[in-house]
């Protein structure tokens, strides 16, 4: 539908963020530097941070959390400090500090870290070698950097976690690597308590190493695999775990103000689905654009106040409210 101008940097797309750019990490080729970095609607790169040339990978996705800043894994495959690494944060202006360092050796070429925020604005991440068993293990960070593991995975098909998310019943759900030589993984659940659970084995058609994972406007959670299928060549695959359909969260918009006609991005969380009313008045048009955005015209007969939201579980109104001009 669009092709993008060429840019100096390759990067990788994590999250939408509230002033309508996208989170991603972005990888100078020439010189072989990671950076966070945001991507606007037209293609163009901006680099936020750019780490050590040629040791500094970035190994995890990236995430934005409730304070502002930006959350994700270091891991120094070459350096001076081979095997190395640590949770970084990095702020809106550009500075990084080093949140956590990690052990050594807890990721390999083949396998990266993950981390999201917690609905008790905890980090939560996974990593794919460590813990007790030595065979992965969930962290829990708090933004100021204190730590403890929660759950050490265990050989066999819960070990070596992959990807992982937080559901509308407060649990984790999410894939792991499991023996991959033998084609066997599993999707768990994992509660704040560190209760592990198989849910299902994945192997043969299901294939394994699930590379995204979503809970959707129905409650069911919807994953891809890079193997597995008719052809061998990936899936994508839904549970039906009993889930509540997940509760939206729309929590700011732009612009501020406009007239009847007007497009307005309403960005938070949980937003698939997704109808809106502007002070009560419903929307003439209201599409959503992944889970983060929903984009709504002002109708005819709108007056100044706070948008609502509606999904199908449930509805969520701005604290802000819009000024109809």
């Amino acid at each position: 539908m669009v092709t993008y101008p060429a840019q100096g940097m390759n990067f990788g797309l994590y999250q939408p963020l509230p002033d309508g750019t996208l989170l991603a990490f972005a990888r100078e080729q020439s010189t072989d530097t990671y950076s966070v970095a945001k991507v606007d609607l037209q293609g163009n790169v901006t680099s936020i941070y750019a780490f050590q040339p040629g040791n500094e990978n970035i190994y995890s996705n990236i995430t934005y959390a409730t304070d502002g800043n930006y959350y994700g894994i270091i891991w120094d495959p070459f350096g001076p400090q081979q095997g190395s690494s640590y949770v970084f944060q990095v702020t809106p202006s550009g500075a990084m500090n080093n949140l956590l360092t990690l052990p050594n050796n807890v990721f390999n070429s083949a396998t990266e870290g993950w981390i999201i925020q917690g609905s008790d604005g905890n980090l939560y991440m996974a990593i794919p070698f460590g813990g007790a068993n030595g065979d992965g293990a969930m962290y829990q960070i708090t933004l100021t950097g204190q730590s403890r593991i929660i759950y050490s995975y265990v050989k066999g098909p819960s070990a070596y976690p992959n990807t992982f998310f937080q559901a509308s019943d407060g649990n984790f759900y999410g894939t792991t690597h499991g023996s991959g030589r033998d084609g066997v993984a599993e999707i768990y659940r994992l509660t704040l308590a560190g209760q592990y659970s198989s849910l299902h084995t994945m192997n043969g058609p299901d294939g394994q190493c699930s590379c995204t994972l979503i809970q959707g406007s129905d409650g069911v959670i919807y994953g891809t695999a890079d193997s597995g299928g008719t052809n061998g060549a990936g899936t994508v695959w839904a549970l039906d775990a009993g889930l509540p359909k997940p509760a939206p969260q729309a929590l700011s918009f732009q612009p501020a103000s406009g007239p009847p006609g007007t497009k307005v991005q309403i960005w938070g969380y949980n937003l698939l689905a997704a109808s809106a009313q502007f002070n009560g008045v419903a929307a003439s048009a209201a599409h959503s654009s992944g889970p983060n955005y929903v984009i709504a015209t002002v109708p005819e007969g709108a007056t100044s106040g706070p948008i609502t939201v509606t999904t199908p579980g449930g509805t969520s109104t701005t604290a802000a409210s819009f000024a109809v001009q």
